[in-house]
Order: structure tokens, then sequence, then C-alpha cells
């Protein structure tokens, strides 16, 4: 079997096995697992199209990973201002079942906006989550449109600087392209339903990614050669150029942060690491979970502090053939 076949079927299976034995309410009662037993009251009565075929789940891979491969290359002339900078540790995504379960219930909700962080966590990390709508008041293609939803995500890098990739920072215009390239990021599982309320037929595109990026003040990838600090465990993609593949899921840590941010920022009055912190942003307040490598590894003394996000806003598209991401 060729070793890019194993490293597919390996995440498949973990996947598939993380569902079956994941207890989602005790994640959270909110979870989307836990609080929606199927298709929601949203849908309507007609619901034409759901769910994500293995040739679609293998089209959403290639795609995110030529992407990343183009940027970790230092092929990607835009920006604002660009270019932006070749990466060192980016990794090769692969499709991961549970990512693509849990996706495909809140597509099933027919909701566009996104469920909350512990609503989409898993028990081996937390997730981040890029959605797309397109709507149409006519036809609406047969097929899904993953090209244009994932392609909608990456542009968005004509309104990213290259000069933000070594400390992130939130941004509802860019924060769709720095989660797909976000270079810890490994995993991706999608979702999709078609459906009709009205005379209005919309299509909801959802893909959640593991290990979460859009981490405040870390760096999105590290800079430098391509595949020159590739993980432990990971070798550089003889496929997709540049890449790191392996079937091995590291989360952003500490030391990936630059020397003048620190982590006492997350540090409570016992000086113990804190889990979560509650953030008022755009007039409405939540509360961000960081990724779980970063609440129980050891942290340094304090000098100035990284900020939590919340999500970019929905990508949709209104007209005869609209669309938008969130």
């Amino acid at each position: 079997m060729a070793p890019r076949l194993c490293l597919l079927v390996a995440a498949a299976w973990t996947g598939w096995a993380a569902v079956q034995a994941t207890d989602y309410c005790k994640i959270s009662p909110e979870h989307t697992m836990c609080k929606y037993p199927g298709i929601g009251p949203a849908c309507g009565t007609q619901v034409l199209a759901r769910e994500v075929s293995s040739e679609e789940a293998d089209f959403i891979v290639e795609l995110h990973n030529k992407l990343r491969s183009k940027v970790a290359r230092g092929e990607e002339t835009r920006g604002a201002p660009g270019p932006q900078p070749s990466g060192a540790n980016i990794r090769a995504l692969a499709w991961d079942e549970e990512l693509a379960t849990v996706a495909q219930r809140h597509a099933d909700q027919c909701i566009f906006e996104h469920d909350c962080n512990d609503c989409r966590s898993v028990d081996r990390f937390n997730v981040g989550q890029n959605i797309y709508i397109l709507k149409s008041w006519g036809l609406l293609q047969e097929k899904p449109d993953w090209n244009g939803a994932v392609i909608s995500f990456y542009d968005e890098v004509d309104k990213f600087p290259g000069s933000g990739v070594g400390s992130y920072q939130f941004s509802t215009d860019t924060g769709h392209y720095t989660q797909l390239l976000w270079g810890t990021t490994s995993l991706v599982g999608c979702g999709y339903t078609k459906f009709k309320v009205g005379n209005v037929i919309k299509a909801l595109y959802v893909c959640n990614y593991g290990p979460i990026g859009n981490i405040m003040s870390f760096p999105m990838y590290r800079e430098g050669d391509p595949c020159s600090a590739c993980p432990e465990g990971t070798t550089c993609s003889q496929e997709y150029e540049g890449l790191c593949e392996g079937n091995v899921v590291v989360e952003s840590t500490w030391s990936d942060l630059q020397p003048s941010v620190t982590a006492g920022f997350f540090r409570n009055s016992n000086n113990n690491p804190q889990k979560t912190v509650t953030l008022h942003s755009e007039g409405f307040t939540m509360v961000y979970e960081y990724p779980r490598s970063l609440v129980t590894a050891p942290m340094s003394e304090p000098t100035s502090a990284p900020t939590p996000t919340t999500p970019p806003p929905a990508t949709e598209n209104n007209g005869a053939a609209d669309a938008d991401a969130e």
C-alpha cells in the first residue's frame, strides 16, 4: 500500500474509532454531537443532499494541501502587503472521520453560524472551524462546490500581511485563511447539507480543523526553508512539496511563542494554568479554550500576554447564486 494511502487509512480509522468511543456529552452538554440527534428544524422539509463523498473528501484534502504547499514554498506573492514567507513546519493535512462527523452534524442544523469551541472539541484536541454558504433563488448546481468554498477561505490572503505570520492577531478579514494555513493543524473533516426553505435553496459547507489554529500571539507557522523544521515523526512530503507529512498530531506549545511573549497571562491567582479566558469583543462575550497542550505544559514567568481570539464571521454568498464564509 502506498505511504500516503496508509496515512489516510490510518487517520480515517482513528477518527471513526474515536466517534464510536467518545461520550461527547462529557466534553460539554452543549456539544453538537450531544445536543443534536440529527437534522435540525431550520432545514425545513426539503433536505436535498447531505454528507461528503469519499471522492469529495480526497478533493478537499488535495486542494488544502496544494494551497498550503504554495505558501510553504514561498510562492504566494499576495498579501497586504505580500509576499507570504515560506514555511518550515507546515503540515500536510489528512482527512479525519471524527472531525467530519462533527462537522456534518453541525451542517445538518442548517444554521449559518459557528458552533461554540466546546461544541466541536474532541478528546484528542480542540478544533477550529470554517463555514461557507451558497444561496440561490433559482437553480443551484447539483454537485457541491468545494473548490469555491475552500478558495473563498484561502483568498483572504489578499488582506493578510506577510509580516503577520510570526505573531497571529485576530482579524475578521483573514481568519479563514489563517486557520486554513495554520502550521500545526494536520487534520481536516468537513460536512455538507443542501436544503430548501421557501423559494431559496441553500448549501452549507462546514470544515473542522485539528488541532485548532488562530491562537493569539502564536505563529501561524515557523518561517524558514520548506520542511526545515518538520516535527518529530514527520518527513517532507513527496506529493506535496514543502509540507511535513506523518501520522502524528502536534499541537502548538509555549516554545512556539516569540521570546517576548510568555504564559503569564494564563495564570490564575493560584499561579496555575488557566483553561479558559473570557473575551469581550464586538458586543458579545465568549469563552475561548486554548489547546490542551498550552493548558498542561510548563510555563515561564510572565512578561507580556497573548490574547484569545474569536472565530471569523461566516462566509455567505447572496444573490442569484451567492456565497459567503464564516
